[in-house]
């Protein structure tokens, strides 16, 4: 195997990716892996796309939508991920594959917290419930991405493995739902191909 330590000076430097620092973020769902093969949980990852803390864009977070250890079956988590996704209407019922999330756009509050082995993680806050739809009025105040003001991205563009060299483009049209494509940079809905209820099912998190 060929590796490079050009420009390390030791392994001190060496601490992973970069995640986005606590704040409330516009983001992307990169991936969604439901296997179970490496935890008893549905990992997401998502990517910032805009935000309350600046310079954060294109930085990725991973988290983790546990199942219930005694039953496997899922949990809120699930449940609030796939209603802040438009996989799930409130009030209803059905099959859904929360693969489909992927490319869909939401908005979650990042924290960070001390684990029980006294490590520091990033999370989604509130245990992973702090995700809301795009056009949620508690996060009416949360920064959106625009194409014309984004600013260089930290890392890959959303949806690709290349470096980004500019602005964070809109990730591509899922199978339902639209892109960023000229949402303002602060407040309002932006993903209208997102269904919409009136209220937020959860309220306040």
């Amino acid at each position: 195997m060929k590796m490079s330590a050009a420009g390390v000076t030791d392994e001190n430097e060496i601490q992973g990716p970069k995640r986005p620092v606590p704040g409330k973020y516009h983001v992307v769902v990169n991936a969604v892996d439901d296997t179970k093969e490496k935890l008893n949980a549905t990992i997401v990852e998502y990517q910032v796309l805009a935000g309350t803390v600046p310079g954060q864009e294109g930085l990725t977070l991973q988290d983790n939508l546990w199942y219930e250890k005694d039953t496997g079956n899922s949990g809120q988590q699930h449940l609030r991920f796939a209603i802040a996704t438009g996989l799930l209407q409130p009030d209803t019922e059905a099959d859904i594959d929360l693969e489909d999330a992927i490319g869909r756009q939401v908005i979650i509050e990042v924290e960070k917290r001390k684990g029980k082995d006294g490590k520091e993680y990033t999370n989604v806050a509130k245990y992973g419930l702090a995700i809301w739809r795009i056009n949620n009025p508690e996060v009416v105040d949360v920064p959106r991405y625009n194409p014309a003001t984004a600013p260089a991205a930290n890392s890959a563009a959303p949806g690709t493995t290349a470096p980004a060299t500019g602005p964070v483009p809109a990730p591509a049209t899922p199978a339902t739902g639209t892109p960023v494509t000229g949402a303002p940079a602060t407040g309002g809905p932006v993903a209208t191909g997102q269904p919409a209820a009136a209220t937020d099912a959860w309220g306040s998190v």
